[in-house]
């Protein structure tokens, strides 16, 4: 087996952000605390300059719009929103990156539009009320990256409140979009007046997009749930949700289930009359579009029940002309970094791979990436900075690189990784991942 070489991470690090590179870091408080310099962000973005950082502390805050600027805003700690509103990313050029880590999803979703640089949204989650058609709006966008996000109504309420179960939790028109280790589960129906209960919504819709899905999940919604009461509702439980919707794009997915909601559940609670259950949602609807599938196949959502003759969602749907191949997969390339990002702390650099591949690190302090099909399955870091290695991935099928931050680590700039992996069936990328030391 081969063996890391011997090499100074620390140094090779620090070469990629020079002194002079250093972000200029803010604190936002609500509560007004020491060190405070902004109390919402609004007034903190549209006052600090170009390639600032926002380090966010616990409290409630009003949502905000980042246009024409780079960023990097990051929540400490529980925060809320005081308000209802969109968070919007727009008009960036193409050497600003806007880094927004650790947030919920305000009421009326996320939009990021006609963002020429990177745009990462890392640590997101959705919360109990929703008004936003789809979650995560993303339009004429060059490189959006989805990392670490939970992005499921929270349990029980997984119908949300205010939101109607239409839309996709993230919707991607004519963009370029990585989405890695996260969930993307459509909203659940609810009760309807007949015919039928609310279909579940969609997890993850693609219209004339570019998309790599690495070690994340994404499931149509549950149908709504069946009612016989009179002069309340009276319909049979609804169709669960398109797990994905792929239009005139591509779509490259790895280790990533794809599936359709399940159909709503019949309702015999009225002794005289009982409602038949829904079906399952298709786990993929296909239309004109090239997909690349490695390590899970898509599958259709169950049916709500056994009776009526209902039936689960059919695995794929497709329409047009289409190029569908792939084939199977043990462990997804999935990166990430371990431990506390912060100086004199240590972290790990992490790969989960197949056993036995070769793997070589690459950094950059620029997130855009390149497709390189079909030379490689994924899209690479398009201007790396370094690169390390060669590395074997161990039998547990996790390699990780132990680093210790540095105290001279500058702060608030962020810096990319990402794996490039070989094994028996070809050369594959992992999801980039970022690495940010603001305190």
């Amino acid at each position: 087996m081969k063996h890391a070489p011997r090499f100074c991470l620390t140094a090779v690090m620090l070469s990629l952000l020079p002194a002079s590179l250093a972000a200029q870091v803010y604190i936002v408080d609500a509560n007004n605390g020491p060190g405070t310099n902004f109390t919402d962000l609004p007034q903190a973005i549209a006052a600090v300059p170009d390639g600032a950082t926002l380090r966010v502390r616990s409290g409630k805050y009003t949502p905000f719009t980042v246009s024409g600027k780079g960023l990097t805003v990051l929540a400490e700690g529980t925060v809320g929103w005081k308000a209802g509103g969109t968070v919007q990313i727009t008009g960036t050029a193409p050497n600003q990156l806007v880094l927004l880590r650790g947030f919920e999803v305000p009421p009326q979703g996320v939009h990021v539009k006609q963002a020429r640089g990177a745009v990462v949204l890392e640590r997101w989650k959705l919360g109990l009320f929703r008004v936003a058609t789809n979650d995560v709006l993303i339009e004429h966008s060059a490189n959006v990256h989805v990392h670490e996000c939970d992005l499921v109504t929270p349990y029980p309420m997984r119908a949300s409140l205010g939101r109607v179960a239409t839309g996709a939790v993230v919707a991607s028109v004519q963009s370029v979009v990585q989405i890695s280790r996260s969930r993307l589960v459509g909203v659940d129906g609810r009760k309807g007046m007949g015919p039928r209960s609310e279909t579940g919504s969609t997890g993850l819709s693609l219209l004339d997009s570019r998309c790599l899905l690495i070690a994340s999940t994404v499931a149509g919604g549950r149908g709504g749930p069946g009612c016989v009461a009179l002069a309340a509702c009276s319909a049979d439980g609804g169709i669960g949700g398109v797990g994905a919707h792929v239009t005139k794009s591509t779509l490259i997915a790895l280790g990533s289930p794809i599936s359709g909601g399940q159909g709503g559940a019949r309702d015999c609670a009225n002794p005289h009359s009982c409602s038949c259950p829904g079906p399952g949602g298709v786990g993929i609807e296909i239309t004109d579009s090239t997909v690349t599938i490695f390590g899970a196949t898509p599958s259709g959502g169950a049916a709500g029940g056994t009776t009526c003759a209902v039936v689960p969602g059919a695995q794929a749907s497709l329409k047009g002309k289409n190029t569908i191949w792939g084939g199977p997969m043990t462990q997804a390339p999935e990166a990430s970094v371990e431990g506390t990002q912060a100086r004199n702390q240590s972290v790990a650099l992490t790969l989960r791979a197949d056993a036995g591949s070769l793997a070589w690190l690459m950094a950059s302090t620029n997130p855009a990436i390149t497709p390189l099909d079909p030379v490689i399955y994924g899209s690479v870091l398009s201007a790396p900075q370094l690169v390390l290695g060669v590395f074997a991935v161990p039998a547990s099928s996790k390699l990780q690189i132990p680093w210790k931050v540095p105290s001279s680590f500058p702060l608030g700039v962020a810096q990319f990784g990402q794996f490039l992996v070989l094994d028996q069936t070809g050369l594959w990328t992992s999801n980039t991942f970022p690495l940010i030391v603001a305190q």
